[in-house]
């Protein structure tokens, strides 16, 4: 028989307190510079996207930009929000660890965790404002019937 999980053993830190591997004032790129030069064959697939979403925009058609948590923690975000601005990107979909990673930013101005060194400590992902933080806007857009996206959106917006 499978004992029930016993939560009063569960411990949370401040964010505050752990070493983060990424650092707002370190990574953010500018989204006005020039970039470093890519290769040919990335150069290629990005000039095949660029012309996609042109040609969708002009058809009146939307644009997802779908990330992963490697987006934010490379500085990329006033890029997005360029993108969003300027009308060529109209939706934004990511996973938690996205979600999680620009939430830290916009708190703390870092994020990332040593996931090796945190779970041989058996601490990784116990960070007690990021989850608090993130799951009590999720509880009040619950009950202005909002989404996750929609909910985390209004709260970055203040």
């Amino acid at each position: 028989m499978d004992k029930a999980f016993d939560h009063s053993k569960i411990r949370v830190y401040p964010v505050a307190s752990r070493r983060s591997l990424s650092r707002l004032d370190r990574i953010l790129l500018n989204p006005n510079e020039v970039p470093s030069p890519c290769s040919p064959a990335i150069s290629k697939i990005l000039d095949e996207a660029v012309g996609r979403i042109i040609q969708a925009r002009r058809m009146g058609a939307s644009v997802i930009l779908i990330y992963g948590a490697h987006l934010i923690k490379n500085g990329l975000m006033d890029v997005v929000i360029k993108l969003i601005e300027g009308g060529w990107v109209t939706h934004l979909a990511t996973n938690g660890a996205g979600s999680i990673h620009d939430w830290e930013f916009a708190y703390l101005g870092c994020t990332e965790e040593s996931v090796r060194e945190n779970i041989q400590k058996g601490i990784f992902g116990t960070w007690d404002e990021t989850g608090r933080y993130i799951h009590l806007a999720l509880m009040a857009g619950a009950l202005d019937g909002l989404g996750f996206g929609q909910k985390l959106r209004q709260v970055y917006r203040k």
